[in-house]
């Protein structure tokens, strides 16, 4: 699977706003160095390999099993770009001990769906396999620890089954050829001029692809599919000594290549002096868009400090998200969606992205929009009650997630331990992180947040990117005019935001209280019926899926059929446009306000026969 830009996740924020739970740096700052989880068992092997092993039951009878490589295309000499992810799809044409169908036979026989965009993915930095095996055979447990191991050391690279895959990897070039990904390309030569990263998008060329002397692959392989350069995580329903003894046993003797490995080159991001502005068109794009991308240098997340420093990116992150978020509900809103992102790509450099779908054919009312709000909180900060609220979302976020800390997947353990071992990402537990994010809010104000931002998210080291379709009257600016746009916001009197809110409670008087009138067991399932006074019927059933979720549904004859068929698209929207709004003197956004730090989620929605409440 193919990572050709950036490893991201977009927080749309028209409705809601998601907070991200960490953010990648690079260099180390000062304070107390941040423990990894004394539940797993962390070490090298002889041969340099490192390792993570952890025992977990969620779920039960099944075991995670993940090799990370520290080598993606960046790593790639001329004549191998896109060999690096060409590499991952050969992994799973064989191995000198599972020959290409005994792969598929074993992995098929365990229940596993794999393949190279299944339990694989390539970046520009990494490379990471991924099984999962179930552990009530011994035999399958031991078999998929020595598939990880070929895997690393002796993936077969055989001349008919490299010439076969070269069409399956061009192929998979060719369906990542949309409209999107061909605009993020020019944008990414802009954001990372300079630099091989803006010369290794990971899927590669197609020509090196086709043609690319078989040797040229298995250079790639010999040289940094080196143990040293690995790491081993196993999570699971596995005795962690059991685990280390499979490790010993099958890792250490074996590896790809001899001797010490190549000492990994750097390849830095110039710096950005002044903002740069990318513009990119396509027939085939629906909607103009435009992403303001700060760029920051990069700093590990590995003591107390580096933390305290991501938590004030994230709550800059979810003000702002906030903000843009009101307006987008305003009918002269410049912008129809609006969200924000933090990427730690690559491992030197930080982003952190500001970004709007226009709402018209001209783009830069949008990009004027989002330079104001930019601009807006660079001279007058957040106020004392978005920070309050942002701090409470945060605190209940991680509060929910430490309550389900013996309930957490097995997968998702694993991957905090590959980002422990490929960007030393600091990896304590959830419930240490949520002692330590609670500590760390009680020390930040809204000055702290206001310096942060002056730093690092409104400094003129940023790329605007904008893309927008071709033809149709869209407006396409030119670099001048976007300049132009910037001094102008800059020189213009911006008012502080001001923050609206109600001081009252959602529902001016309690309902009165019910009764149950009637209880029957449901025997088969171990849950109730009650019936209410009023004549409604709940069925209850207990489960220990959460510690500290109930989930509802609930639903009562009518529908959309109740309308006149005229009105039917009018019907089909009431839903949507009741969830979007607000209750009594609460619009929607007053609401969400009222709602920020408390985990709770309700929506209405409408089928034909059925009007429905789910949360």
């Amino acid at each position: 699977m193919t990572n050709m830009t950036l490893r991201k996740v977009r927080h749309y924020v028209a409705l809601v706003v998601a907070v991200i739970t960490a953010t990648t740096f690079l260099s180390a700052g000062g304070g107390d160095k941040i423990p990894l989880n004394s539940a797993v068992k962390h070490g090298k092997l002889s041969n340099g390999t490192a390792f993570y092993i952890m025992r977990n039951t969620k779920p039960e009878k099944r075991v995670e099993m993940v090799l990370a490589v520290n080598a993606g295309a960046v790593l790639e000499d001329a004549d191998q770009n896109g060999l690096a992810h060409f590499c991952e799809h050969m992994a799973f044409n064989g191995t000198k001990t599972f020959p290409k169908q005994e792969l598929i036979n074993f992995l098929e026989s365990t229940g596993v769906r794999f393949g190279a965009d299944l339990n694989a993915y390539t970046n520009q930095d990494e490379t990471v396999y991924m099984l999962t095996i179930p552990t009530d055979n011994g035999q399958n447990v031991i078999k998929g620890m020595q598939v990880l191991r070929d895997w690393a050391s002796a993936v077969s690279y055989d001349d008919k089954e490299i010439e076969a895959e070269r069409g399956v990897v061009v192929e998979e070039w060719r369906l990542g050829r949309n409209a999107d990904e061909r605009v993020r390309e020019v944008h990414n030569k802009v954001i990372f001029a300079g630099s091989k990263y803006a010369e290794r998008d990971v899927i590669g060329d197609t020509n090196v692809l086709l043609r690319a002397p078989a040797d040229n692959l298995r250079r790639f392989y010999r040289t940094w599919y080196h143990p040293q350069n690995m790491a081993v995580i196993v999570v699971g329903d596995i005795d962690p000594d059991d685990a280390q003894a499979l490790l010993e046993k099958h890792f250490v003797s074996r590896t790809a290549t001899a001797g010490s490995p190549p000492q990994r080159p750097s390849y830095p991001v110039p710096p950005i002096q002044e903002t740069r502005v990318s513009i990119a068109t396509d027939k085939e794009l629906d909607v103009p868009s435009v992403e303001i991308t700060h760029i920051a240098p990069g700093r590990r997340l590995i003591t107390e400090d580096d933390y305290r420093m991501s938590v004030i990116a994230r709550l800059h992150q979810q003000m702002f998200g906030m903000r843009v978020a009101e307006i987008t509900r305003k009918p002269s809103a410049p912008f129809t969606v609006a969200y924000t992102y933090n990427a730690g790509f690559p491992r030197d450099m930080r982003q952190f992205v500001l970004g709007a779908r226009g709402n018209d054919k001209n783009i830069m009312k949008a990009l004027n929009g989002l330079l104001t709000e930019v601009e807006r909180v660079k001279r007058h900060g957040y106020t004392a009650t978005e920070l309050q609220r942002a701090k409470d979302a945060m605190l209940a976020q991680i509060e929910a997630m430490s309550h389900e800390a013996d309930k957490t997947p097995s997968q998702q353990h694993a991957m905090e331990f590959v980002r422990h071992f490929l960007n030393d990402e600091a990896s304590p537990g959830i419930k240490a992180e949520y002692e330590l994010t609670k500590k760390l809010l009680a020390t930040i104000e809204a000055a702290d947040v206001s310096k942060w931002v002056a730093a690092e998210a409104s400094n003129p080291h940023r790329i605007i990117a904008l893309s927008i379709p071709e033809g149709n009257g869209y407006a396409v600016p030119k670099e001048g005019d976007v300049k132009n746009l910037i001094s102008a916001v800059t020189s213009k009197q911006i008012d502080p935001w001001v923050d609206q809110t109600i001081d009252k409670p959602l529902l001016a008087e309690a309902p009165k209280a019910g009764s149950i009138t009637k209880r029957e067991p449901i025997a088969e399932i171990g849950g109730e019926v009650w019936t209410l006074s009023n004549g409604a019927r709940v069925y209850l059933k207990p489960t220990d899926f959460k510690n500290d979720e109930i989930l509802f549904s609930a639903w009562s004859w009518g529908g959309t059929s109740l309308g006149e068929t005229k009105d039917i698209v009018t019907l089909q929207l009431a839903a949507t446009m009741v969830d979007a709004g607000g209750l009594g003197e609460f619009d929607g956004t007053q609401l969400g306000k009222l709602l920020q730090g408390k985990n709770i989620s309700i929506s209405p929605s409408a089928s034909t026969e059925t009007f429905q409440m789910n949360g």
